[in-house]
């Protein structure tokens, strides 16, 4: 082991003592030395691992760890993540698919499997349920007057001046008095031309 490892382990050692408020000994033997590097000092790393050697077994079983053991717990947590990320990317499958559809394109309904169309309803009842629930809640006598009002004429402006954009994957229902958009204005009128003498 070479003394900036054996520098690096004793430091953080110290900082897993301070950090924790924890008594922590470490002994390190390499193979050529004669005698173990003990930290903090032989008395106290003796104290220590008394005390450790004299706990009861399932103490000692449920903080000791081997390398095969914390293989297996990196391997479960691993598998986890993947289960994760795998349920991630078939929800976004599914926005995707739903998205498509709502613009006309993509895969025909009648070519997907039934698993996929139980999924996609899942999906769309679940969004029906929120869209729902929202819309009691702001139809209730305990919504706030601020998101009852309708939109300003310049919050209208704003909207209408920017680029169309994609429908969004939940559309939200229309409130009853609210305006749709602004009024187009007419073209403006070409300049009269004058004629030219």
């Amino acid at each position: 082991m070479t003394s900036e490892v054996r520098f690096t382990l004793l430091a953080k050692a110290e900082e897993l003592a301070a950090l924790c408020d924890v008594r922590v000994a470490v002994v390190m033997h390499g193979p050529s030395e004669t005698e173990p590097t003990v930290w903090p000092a032989v008395p106290e790393a003796t104290d220590i691992l008394h005390r450790y050697a004299n706990l009861p077994d399932s103490s000692k079983d449920r903080s000791t760890l081997d390398y095969e053991g914390y293989l297996r717990q990196r391997i479960e947590k691993l598998r986890k993540e993947v289960d994760n990320d795998k349920i991630a990317n078939r929800d976004r499958d599914i926005n995707l698919i739903i998205h498509d559809l709502m613009l006309g394109c993509g895969q025909n309904i009648d070519d997907m499997s039934p698993e996929l169309l139980a999924d996609i309803n899942s999906v769309l009842e679940t969004r029906m349920k929120v869209a729902t629930d929202r819309i009691n809640f702001l139809c209730s006598e305990g919504a706030p007057a601020k998101l009852l009002r309708p939109p300003r004429d310049a919050e209208l402006v704003t909207a209408s001046q920017e680029p169309p954009m994609c429908p969004p994957l939940v559309v939200a229902p229309m409130v009853e008095g609210a305006p749709l958009a602004l009024p187009t204005a007419a073209p403006p009128s070409a300049p009269a031309s004058s004629p030219m003498d």
